[in-house]
């Protein structure tokens, strides 16, 4: 987690308009974007009331497009231009280890954002 939130933190001061790490926006990787049966497949809130087309579409591509030879696996933790992440690439990376803490399973929100649905357990 310390890695996660000094790399976030880092993103944020490049681009303020980010997510800051917190019990609604937490480090993950994501293997899976599928429907699932339910009558609400993505969630809404007053504030955002539409998904828009590109999130319906990316999870109706995403086992096609990002799965097998395709897949790219890793953490999400914040939002930067893609000129700031180049410069970040070009840095010597200092590995770290770490293990799952659970399996969670999340509604996507307007832009794709995710937002947690149950915890530790598909």
């Amino acid at each position: 987690m310390k890695n996660a939130e000094a790399a976030n933190a880092r993103l944020r001061e490049s681009f303020p308009g980010g997510f800051a790490l917190d019990e609604t926006h937490q480090p993950h990787i994501s293997c899976l974007h599928r429907y699932v049966k339910t009558a609400e497949a993505f969630v809404t809130t007053k504030e955002d009331p539409e998904i828009n087309q590109p999130t319906i579409d990316y999870v109706a591509s995403f086992v096609p497009n990002e799965t097998g030879k395709k897949f790219n696996p890793h953490v999400s933790i914040g939002i930067a231009s893609q000129d700031y992440l180049k410069k970040m690439l070009d840095e010597t990376f200092e590995a770290f280890t770490f293990s799952p803490a659970g399996a969670a399973v999340y509604q996507l929100g307007p832009s794709a954002r995710l937002r947690r649905n149950s915890r530790n357990g598909i």
